[in-house]
């Protein structure tokens, strides 16, 4: 395992989580409040769509820094292994104090257990060829 391989995988989920609430930012905004007002769903919206811009502007840092050489790219996988764990806190949080429709499905907490533990394997768990 490498990291360019959980720098792609991760850019790949970035782009496809950005693609998808950008494209759903209306319907998203509207889950758990169907008599939300126009205003609220604006405001709604345009936070859905900064979440796609924020995922978009990482899936595009993760794949330039596929290009990297392998510590430098481990070192970017490392600030992911961190930052997955922060994505999984937030899961869990959210599972916890959302309404029923608002709440990450339990898939998503499964999918980033599983990349919180690969990206931080391959960050801290193996060693450069170089250094061996």
């Amino acid at each position: 395992m490498s990291p360019k391989a959980v720098l792609t995988v991760s850019g790949v989920l970035f782009l496809l989580h950005g693609i998808g609430f950008f494209l759903g930012a209306e319907e998203i905004a509207k889950l758990g409040a169907p008599d939300i007002s126009e205003t609220a769903l604006k405001v709604g919206k345009g936070n859905n769509e900064i979440v796609a811009m924020f995922n978009l502007f990482a899936a595009f840092l993760m794949f330039a820094a596929r290009g990297l050489d392998v510590s430098a790219a481990r070192t970017v996988t490392k600030g992911a292994a961190l930052g997955y764990v922060f994505l999984f806190i937030g899961i869990i949080y959210h599972m916890q104090t959302l309404v029923p429709l608002q709440q990450p499905p339990l898939a998503a907490a499964i999918i980033f257990a599983a990349l919180t533990g690969w990206a931080s394997y391959v960050a801290w768990g193996q060693k450069d060829e170089s250094a061996a």
